[in-house]
């Protein structure tokens, strides 16, 4: 959150894998904040109910094209204070709670969010169907309006199927080896 507030840039877990080339999508990368989205407003009805986040953001994809953004300030003090006090993260969400104060307490920062057009609204769809058969798959469907995609090291993936979502993965953005 420092470097992020200090410089601008963008943060992307290392668990996103991403489809396309970020240079692509110049214009919604060079706002002042991004985040993946895929609801406006809390929606009840979202597969993400249980996280105060809606599909409103996504903690795992954050950035910002100015320095000294007003969330990555409310961000980075809120990091500090909790840090003096605390030594581990006592809920996984963490940075979701945090990104709710954010937006229900600071003006700026809800402009900010409410302004983030929908994007990425496949960001899931590839975790669920890793073990899918390929073939059955509409990854060319998915592709066009998801360049951004989370994945998840606790998935249990069938090693033994060659045709499966994960292995079409594998062969598209596997680095090649000499």
């Amino acid at each position: 959150m420092n470097l992020l507030y200090q410089y601008g840039g963008l943060w992307l877990d290392s668990t996103i894998l991403v489809t396309e080339p970020l240079k692509n999508h110049k214009k919604l990368l060079e706002q002042p904040f991004f985040t993946q989205k895929f609801y406006q407003e809390k929606d009840n009805s979202c597969h993400l109910a249980d996280n105060m986040a809606y599909g409103r953001w996504a903690g795992f994809i954050q950035g910002t094209s100015i320095l000294h953004n007003p969330l990555f300030a409310f961000e980075k003090d809120f990091f500090a204070e909790y840090w003096r006090d605390f030594d581990e993260v006592i809920d996984y969400v963490l940075m979701d709670f945090m990104m709710e104060l954010a937006y229900e307490n600071n003006s700026a920062v809800r402009k900010e969010f409410d302004d983030v057009p929908i994007n990425n609204t496949g960001v899931w769809h590839l975790l669920s169907h890793l073990n899918a058969p390929y073939a059955q798959f509409p990854y060319d469907k998915i592709l066009p309006e998801t360049f951004l995609h989370k994945l998840n090291w606790r998935a249990q993936l069938d090693m033994n199927t060659p045709d499966t979502v994960f292995r079409e993965i594998q062969r598209r953005y596997a680095p090649e080896t000499n």
